[in-house]
């Protein structure tokens, strides 16, 4: 990362800007082509480390990509303002963000998608809910096992 002063490492406040985001963008690569889609997702943090949480249908383009190329990219952000200048160069924006690497895994225990589910719900809705066996049936469930992950921010001067 060029700009160290904006540079965010420690899991604390990683964890902060993930609590404000709902959307992660995944990257993936299919040939080389590159994809980037958008999903809701959970998470979970043990000491230093996080693992995220989708889900989606049982098929369709990124599950045939996933299923080829589990390597992916992540990233999400919580905007926080336009940052005014005198000029036009002299704009910017309040931003914190997180990127990071991993591994997309397909959960298959339905104990394991459940609670998945419930990281998700969790993180969507501040509840948790329970789930039929048709539910868990119906859906595929996915764990991000995150290689590394880093905070970036340009905040308000207080």
């Amino acid at each position: 990362m060029r700009r160290k002063d904006r540079e965010i490492k420690t899991p604390e406040k990683i964890e902060e800007i993930i609590n404000h985001c709902k959307t992660i963008r995944i990257g993936m690569l299919e040939d080389q082509a590159v994809h980037i889609v958008p999903v809701n997702f959970g998470y979970k943090r043990e000491g230093d480390k996080f693992a995220f949480y989708i889900h989606s249908a049982k098929k369709g383009h990124k599950v045939d990509v996933w299923e080829k190329n589990p390597r992916i990219a992540f990233e999400m952000d919580h905007e926080i303002g336009l940052n005014p200048g005198p000029k036009g160069c002299d704009y910017g924006y309040f931003y914190q963000s997180v990127i990071g690497q991993g591994e997309i895994v397909l959960l298959k225990e339905p104990i394991q998608k459940e609670k998945a589910l419930n990281q998700i719900m969790l993180h969507q809705t501040g509840r948790f809910f329970e789930f039929t066996e048709k539910n868990l049936e119906t859906v595929n469930v996915y764990e991000i096992a995150v290689r590394d992950i880093v905070g970036k921010a340009c905040l308000p001067k207080e």
